[in-house]
Order: structure tokens, then sequence, then C-alpha cells
């Protein structure tokens, strides 16, 4: 799919054929096969429920648009997502961006099971 091409950025909707863009990000982000299982994904749906949201979160999606949805409304969200770019992460369970919006200064031993980051970064784990 993005073989031999160099690909910046990519917009799904949540229901596509042949597979539905949870699926599309998935393969991107834990395909061996994938040239950049980095790029940053967004995804336009009209289920904007919680839910929704929090499964395309939890599949690696960079962002959430609801439809209907203006050229400039996407414009500004793209714009955003390429000049503010969150770290990438790979867990096990979890390959994408940082789920968090608010970086702490530091975890305390409790929520991070012992480890602790650099103050104020988000820290990448290769498994």
């Amino acid at each position: 799919m993005m073989r031999g091409d160099d690909v910046d950025f990519l917009i799904c909707d949540l229901v596509m054929e042949p597979f539905d863009g949870l699926a599309l990000t998935r393969l991107v982000r834990r395909s061996a096969k994938s040239p950049n299982t980095a790029v940053p994904i967004i995804m336009l749906t009209g289920a904007s429920d919680v839910g929704r949201m929090n499964e395309a979160r939890d599949a690696g999606v960079t962002e959430f648009v609801a439809k209907p949805v203006s050229p400039k409304a996407l414009l500004i969200r793209l714009k955003h997502t390429l000049e503010n770019p969150r770290p990438f992460v790979r867990f096990q369970s979890y390959v994408g961006p940082d789920r968090r919006r608010i970086v702490r200064a530091h975890c305390g031993a409790e929520r991070c099971g012992g480890r602790r980051g650099v103050e104020g970064e988000a820290r990448m784990i290769d498994d």
C-alpha cells in the first residue's frame, strides 16, 4: 500500500472497505512490511462517541476528527499534527504516538513500575 512511496501523513475514515480505519491503523503501526510505522494518521468519522475515540487512540491514530469536517478544520488539524509531533512509543501492547496529551514533569514509581523517565519527556521503549 505505502511501499515505494514517501508518505508524510495518512487520512482515513473509520468506516472503509475492504477493512476499516482501525484495521488499517493497526496494519501500518505493527506490520513488519510497513515502511513508516510512525506516519501521522488522522482518522475521520461520523461516530465521535468516546468509545470510538478510545478505540482509535488505542489502535495508534494520531488525531481523530469528527464529521462533518470542513477543509479549513482538516487543514488546521493536519498543520498542528505535522508541526507538533508527539513522541512515538513502542510497547508490546501499543505502537503509536504517545497517548498522553499532557506530559508530566515526572512519574511516580507506583505509576511507572519503578522506571523513571527523563523529566518532562516521554520515553520510547523498544521491545
